[in-house]
């Protein structure tokens, strides 16, 4: 048989890739090649079809690995790859010599090939490398391949292939799956040097998202730096659940008393997420306090975790016998009392608080949203001006799919909404905004800075408050933007997750 650039493409491309893509393979893609295999051997029909299925296999466990690759000298390996490929492919069907004339299936494949290669090539080019990009070079090379029977030498040659793959990714399976049981045993001794040496090595050697949540808990244990677990946390498989990660991040958050994203993770894994079906549901609610329990090593934090519970009551009783030695206690105290239901109470307190330190403005507007008085707004709004005398009304916000609700007032919507704020320095910026949840969860607001993040908010006081971090905007304008991560809406089931801004405000230098 002469020499054709099709054969010699399909020669390579069905040996090596079921072997990589089955060194590669996690537990439920090996058990989906087992699968093939054992189709193969118990039909011996299918046998001239094993190319393809080894083929198949790889790429549907290369499309999966490649999915976290973003680097564009990457992308365009895969794409210089396909194209090789389908370019092979076209030329072995046009100057084909001999034997049968190629089937319409095997044009229509080999043109579907180059289509793909192109339209990835393309989106490669305009949008830059991306998951998209990245799966449909591995379709566009099967396309190349074409499902039809080979030749019976290739045959056994590409289920030899096959084979080789499985057991080379279950000899990697089993080294991680144990490295991940010496993580779980170090972890729970206490060696958290050991845990995390295990579960990276564990990781690597295909442990999966075990050996990931293991990574992350004992760094979490250990007192890493929170970038350094949020790093890990967004290492897990986004098809599998993310809920024991966000539990183990909302724990670590907790210890280190960053309430705000303790509730924030707390409320992740305890809620269900409708735009997510492939992931399972979620955490019971009490499993992610019981974990909050078992590590609270102070009255106040035990407090806390009784207030996001939802032990309104206990919590207001056990932070009004913190608060003459904790100032912020007080707080709270009015907090679980509105959230219980008893508002009166609340606004009592909250009143206390505002009037006795007129800086305390989460009070004033705890005030506003409990017992609204003729002149209240009013009130609140000067000591405002004094603090922030830099602000811009919801509705001068740049907002290409926000809501204007009223003069001031704007919905925010799936795209940022932005201002250019002249001045540099330290200054601290203020969010006026009202929150309203939707299937437990509340509105997750990110505050950027010339494009970059710099603080997320979990807005998860129902109504209006006030919402505030620091940063260095540096020399020459900024712009500041907000981005609503998480809306979310169900008109049928009367669900709208939402976030009305009122004011975006900016502190003078400090």
């Amino acid at each position: 048989m002469g020499y054709r650039p099709g054969n010699v493409a399909r020669w390579a491309v069905a040996l090596v890739v079921p072997v990589v893509g089955g060194a590669l393979a996690t537990y439920g893609e090996l058990v989906w090649g087992a699968a093939a295999v054992a189709a193969l051997v118990a039909a011996p029909g299918l046998r001239s079809y094993a190319a393809t299925a080894g083929v198949a296999f790889g790429l549907f466990v290369l499309a999966r690995a490649a999915a976290a690759i973003t680097a564009p000298g990457a992308v365009g390996v895969f794409l210089g790859f396909a194209a090789l490929v389908s370019v092979a492919y076209v030329l072995s069907l046009w100057r084909r010599k001999g034997g049968a004339t190629p089937a319409a299936a095997q044009w229509v494949a080999a043109f579907t090939a180059v289509c793909a290669v192109a339209a990835a090539g393309a989106a490669a080019l305009l949008a830059g490398p991306a998951t998209l990009n990245l799966v449909l070079v591995p379709l566009a090379a099967l396309a190349a391949i074409g499902a039809i029977p080979v030749a019976q030498k290739l045959s056994r040659a590409a289920f030899i292939a096959l084979v080789i793959g499985l057991a080379l990714g279950s000899i990697k399976g089993g080294v991680g799956f144990g490295l991940a049981h010496a993580a779980d045993e170090a972890l729970t001794r206490g060696d958290y040097a050991a845990a995390g040496t295990y579960a990276r090595c564990a990781a690597f050697a295909g442990g999966g998202d075990r050996a990931r949540l293991l990574r992350l808990k004992a760094a979490a244990a250990g007192g890493a730096a929170r970038a350094e677990l949020e790093t890990i946390y967004r290492e897990c498989d986004r098809l599998s659940s993310p809920r024991p990660f966000d539990a183990a991040l909302a724990t670590a958050a907790f210890v280190r008393g960053d309430y705000e994203k303790a509730a924030m993770y707390g409320d992740l894994a305890a809620t269900p997420l409708p735009t997510s079906p492939l992931r399972d549901k979620p955490l019971r609610r009490y499993d992610v306090y019981d974990a909050f329990a078992a590590r609270a090593e102070s009255p106040f934090a035990r407090a806390w975790a009784e207030l996001w519970f939802g032990n309104h009551a206990k919590a207001a009783a056990a932070f009004s016998a913190l608060a003459p030695s904790n100032p912020d206690a007080r707080w709270y105290e009015a907090f679980a009392l509105e959230r219980g239901g008893d508002r009166e109470a609340a606004a009592d307190i909250y009143e206390n608080i505002w009037q006795s330190d007129r800086r305390r403005l989460r009070a004033a507007f705890g005030l506003l949203r409990t017992r609204e008085y003729l002149g209240l707004r009013g009130e609140i709004w000067r000591d405002l001006g004094k603090r922030y005398p830099d602000f811009c009304v919801g509705t001068e916000l740049e907002a290409t799919d926000g809501f204007r609700l009223s003069e001031g007032r704007l919905s925010l919507g799936r795209k940022a909404a932005a201002l250019t704020f002249y001045g540099g320095g330290r200054r601290t910026i203020a969010v006026i905004a009202e929150s309203y949840s939707a299937l437990g969860l509340y509105p997750i607001v990110t505050l950027t800075v010339g494009g970059n993040p710099v603080r997320t908010f979990y807005m998860n006081v129902p109504g209006e408050d006030i919402y505030r971090t620091e940063v260095d905007l540096g020399p020459g304008g900024k712009r500041v933007g907000l981005v609503f991560e998480n809306d979310y809406a169900d008109p049928g089931r009367g669900l709208d997750r939402n976030v009305f801004v009122r004011e975006v405000r900016i502190g003078g230098k400090h």
